[in-house]
Formats: structure tokens, sequence, C-alpha cells
């Protein structure tokens, strides 16, 4: 077998395969016993059909088997041997298969990048300086409380205010016509200028249990919910009832509530605890796309078109999955996966090109990940999602990312390589 490299730009090469006539001369003998013991032709015996006989049934058949095998066990060894790692479906083109002649077949696809990464240690980076103020604690402490608050009606004719809870039925129509999705029954909503649709609220303001209103609200050209935007909309709205946050008090009763406390002063050294790890976790982000900014920018190189649709095509599944958890979908909020592709793309190739330096910084590096260090992060995800560390193991093996967990622990390890090596000075 002969082979010569073309190369076409960076990340793009053109292979020329020749395959001798002695191979292909095996794999036509190959295909047509393989193709006499499956089928039946009238008046032989499966398997003793002559092979002139097979082949004006089945001539097509066989030269198609005979050219995906000869380039399916050639290919994977040619780009093996020339150190490629193929990146891309290769677009094929070949000469006329013939029996008792050699076999010709060019490839095109994009490979992936050879990088020597350059000025990686020693990367300049401002930090900033872990704070935990007595502000913040007390912020998340009332947070706490709201979130454990709850509604009860107002008696009486009080009417709405800014901030009062409103449960109410409404109906936009748009030219004298119902908008689809425009009508909603036992709406809880908060009172808040700004909030909801834009002025809806405000319109809502001196409104009392049982009255009903009608309005007009102009929508911008860009608005989000594509039934509105550009749109004059009439709504139609009744008040079914006032409700008022009732919060509870903040002392050691509260803390007890909430089931893992003894006393309030518990309560709030864990919301300290949790506000210095969830600091040093902002931190540590930080400092680390600082980090990968200053590597990038020192660092250029051409990307492979087919690793950035990939990223965005993941990206994109990640969002309509994280949608699904709340009950909704790109269609139903009237996003095409286009304007997603292109509003990701920026992004994805940063991810790109992180990866393949943080990978090529690994290697020049000599950063493993042991075996050991897999087994630890399949306990911690065990443990985040309450499950049995088997169970996680077998999903992980079962759905094949082992791999890709792998390699975010070494992404991962080559981040804290680079901090390590990196002057970082503290803002003040």
């Amino acid at each position: 077998m002969k082979s010569e490299v073309e190369t076409i730009d960076t990340v793009r090469k053109k292979i020329r395969v020749t395959i001798p006539e002695d191979r292909v001369k095996q794999e036509f003998d190959t295909a047509y016993r393989n193709v006499a013991k499956k089928v039946k032709i009238k008046g032989f015996r499966p398997g003793k059909a002559p092979r002139s006989v097979v082949s004006s049934y089945y001539k097509d058949q066989i030269y198609q088997e005979v050219i995906i095998k000869l380039i399916q066990d050639s290919l994977p060894k040619v780009t093996t041997e020339e150190g490629m790692i193929v990146v891309s479906e290769p677009s094929i083109e070949n000469s006329p298969l013939e029996e008792g002649k050699e076999f010709t077949y060019t490839a095109t696809f994009e490979v992936k990048p050879v990088i020597e990464v350059k000025e990686y240690q020693g990367l300049e980076a401002i930090s900033d300086k872990l704070e935990i103020t007595p502000e913040k604690a007390e912020e998340r402490l009332k947070a706490i409380q709201a979130s454990h608050a709850s509604l009860k009606s107002i008696e009486g004719e009080d009417a709405i205010t800014e901030g009062i809870f409103a449960v109410i039925d409404f109906q936009g129509f748009s030219e004298g016509k119902p908008l689809e999705g425009g009508k909603v029954v036992g709406h809880l909503l908060e009172v808040r200028t700004g909030s909801f649709i834009p002025g809806f609220c405000e319109q809502l303001v001196g409104m009392k249990k049982g009255e009903e209103r009608e309005f007009v609200l102009d929508f911008p050209s860009d608005y989000e919910r594509r039934e509105f935007a550009g749109k004059k909309v009439t709504f139609q709205v009744k008040v079914n009832d006032l409700k008022e946050k009732i919060i509870p008090l903040l002392n050691d009763d509260f803390a007890k509530d909430l089931g893992e406390f003894n006393n309030l002063e518990d309560l709030k050294k864990k919301v300290m605890d949790t506000l210095e790890a969830e600091e040093k976790e902002r931190i540590k982000n930080q400092l680390q796309n600082d980090l990968i900014s200053s590597l990038i920018e020192r660092n250029l190189f051409d990307l492979p078109p087919s690793l950035i649709t990939r990223e965005i095509a993941y990206m994109i599944a990640e969002t309509e999955r994280d949608l699904s958890f709340q009950g909704l979908s790109l269609e139903k909020l009237r996003i095409s996966p286009d304007e997603l592709r292109e509003k990701y793309r920026e992004k994805a190739e940063r991810r790109v090109r992180a990866s393949l330096l943080l990978e090529a910084i690994s290697k020049q590096e000599g950063i493993t990940v042991q075996e050991d260090e897999i087994e630890e992060r399949l306990k911690l995800i065990a443990d985040r999602t309450h499950q049995e560390v088997e169970k996680i193991k077998a999903y992980y093996q079962r759905e094949k990312r082992i791999e890709s967990l792998t390699t975010q622990l070494l992404e991962e390890k080559a981040l804290d390589f680079l901090a390590e090596k990196a002057k970082i000075n503290i803002r003040d």
C-alpha cells in the first residue's frame, strides 16, 4: 500500500492511497464468499452458486462492500502512521474499482492541530482578595428567611400596592384577536415595577380583589416573546386574590426548623462557611479564566471548523436540557437553532482553543490522570447527587463518559499547574 500526504492548510489534509491488486483481489474473494453464503439463488444450494452467477445478481452490492472495506481498513492505518488525529468525517473520492487492478482513492479531512505552547509559565494575573463581609452574611441570611416565607391572603378591601402578591386571570389581544398563549388563569404575581411584562405591574396598582381592568401596552420589536414583539397588546385582567408575604423571625427556633442546626449561631457559621467556599470557587474560576485569556493571546493557531461545530451542538444540547427542566423548549421560546449557533460561536471557539492548549501543556509537562483520581471524582459525583458510587460508575462506563471525565480532570490539573507557575497579584 502506498500513500501520499498533501497539506491543504494547518488543519486540513488530503491523502492519496493506492492499494495493490493482490489486496483488492483478496477482498473481492472474501466478499463473494460472504454474499454467496447469505443469499438464495434458484437452482443452487447456499454457498454453491458460481461466482459469475453471484456477480450477475449482486455485483453492485459486492463492489460497494469491497470499496468500503478497503477504505475502512487502510485509512486509519495511514493516518496513524502519519501521526494525524482525524476530527472530521473524511470526504472520499475514488477511482473506478476493477477486479485484478489496484485501487486508488483520496481522503480529505480535518486534523487536530499540532501545538507547541509558548510562554505558558509565569503568566501574570490579578486575583481578588478572599473577604467575607458581615453585610454579605446578613444578605444571605435574609435570603434564607425569604425562601421560607409563606403567603397569606389579605382580608378586607386592600388595594394592590408595590410588593403585594396578586392572583390574577389575564388575556392578551392584538387587533381584537386573542394572542396564542396569551390567556393565563390563576397566575401568582409579585407586583413590582419593571417585573413580569414591561409596564404590566404598574397598571395593576390600585386594583382590589374581584376587580377587572383593561389596558394597552406597546411592546418593542426586539421583545423576547415573539407573540408580543412589536405589537400593541390589550390586556384584560381580573384580580382573584391578594396575598402578603409572611417572613419568619430569625431566631433559634427558625434555625432548628431547618433541620440541621441546634441554634441560630450554627446557622450563621454554616452561612459563613458556605460563603467562603463559594468565594474561593469564584476567585479560582476568575483566575483560571484570566490565565486562559493570557494563554490564548500568546498562542494563536487555526481551529478545525468541525470541532467548533461539535462544541456548538453540545452547548445547544445543554441549553435544551436546562430548558426542559423548567418545562420550556426552544420552540416555546421561539428561538431557532440557527440563532443559538450564531450566539454560541465565539464562546465555542474559546472553549475549543482552551481545551487544545491545556491538552498540549499536559503533554509538554507530562501531566497525567491516574486511575485513583478518576475513582475519587466518581465518588464525589455520587456524594453530590446522593447516589451509590457503583451506579455512577456503571452509568459513566455505559455512556462512555470516562474519557470525557478524564479529559476534564486533565484540564483541571493543567490549569492548577498554570496557577502554580503564574505571577499573581492580589487586587487591593
